[in-house]
C-alpha cells in the first residue's frame, strides 16, 4: 500500500457521493466496473486498493479523468486539515484559545475555519501549521503526481496510454 492514504480517502469518498448523487447500489457501480459489490466495499472502506483496470472502468463509468478521482475537493481538504488541527491539540493538551493566541489568530476566526464557516488564508493556514508543527498537508499537485508514479509503475495497453495523454493534454492547466 502506497504510504499516503488520502489518496485512498478521496477515491473512497468520490466514489461514495457518485452513488449517492445518482442514487445507484454497489451492485449497479460493480455492474458497470465489472467487479463485485463486496470488492467496492473494500475500496471504500481503505481495505484495498483497487486495479488501474478497475480505476479506468470507473473514470468512465463516472464520465470523470482518472485522475480526477484523487484530486480531493476543497471541501475534503479543508476537513483532512481540520483533523490534523485537532489531533495535533488534543496531543498538546491545547485547546482552540491556545491556539488563538499562540498563532495570533483571533478566537472567532479560528472557530470560523474549524466549522467551516470562512475558508483559510493561506498566511493563516501557516501559521497554525507551523505553530502546531503540522505535515504533509495535501495539496493538489502532490496527489496528481502520486497518481502519475502509480501509473508509470502499471502495465498499461496502448489504448489506456492513449487515454491517459488525451486527459492530460486537456486538463493540463488544472
Amino acid at each position: 500500500m502506497p504510504k499516503n492514504r488520502f489518496e485512498f480517502k478521496v477515491l473512497a469518498h468520490k466514489i461514495a457521493e457518485f452513488k449517492k448523487k445518482n442514487k445507484l447500489t454497489f451492485e449497479d457501480i460493480g455492474k458497470a466496473t465489472d467487479v463485485n459489490r463486496s470488492h467496492i466495499h473494500r475500496i471504500i472502506n481503505r481495505e484495498h486498493f483497487p486495479s488501474l483496470k478497475f480505476l479506468f472502468r470507473l473514470a468512465t463509468f463516472m464520465n470523470v479523468p482518472l485522475y480526477s478521482l484523487f484530486i480531493p475537493t476543497k471541501e475534503m481538504i479543508h476537513q483532512d486539515f481540520i483533523e490534523k488541527i485537532n489531533t495535533r491539540l488534543n496531543e498538546l493538551s491545547w485547546d482552540y484559545e491556545e491556539l488563538s493566541e499562540r498563532a495570533e489568530i483571533s478566537l472567532s476566526q479560528i472557530m470560523d475555519i474549524v466549522e467551516g464557516n470562512t475558508s483559510i488564508s493561506k498566511e493563516d493556514q501557516d501559521k497554525i501549521t507551523n505553530i502546531l508543527k503540522l505535515e504533509n498537508i495535501t495539496d493538489h499537485q502532490n496527489s496528481k503526481i502520486n497518481l502519475m508514479k502509480y501509473i508509470i509503475n502499471a502495465d498499461l495497453t496502448d489504448d489506456q496510454i492513449a487515454n491517459i495523454i488525451k486527459n492530460l493534454n486537456e486538463n493540463i492547466n488544472s
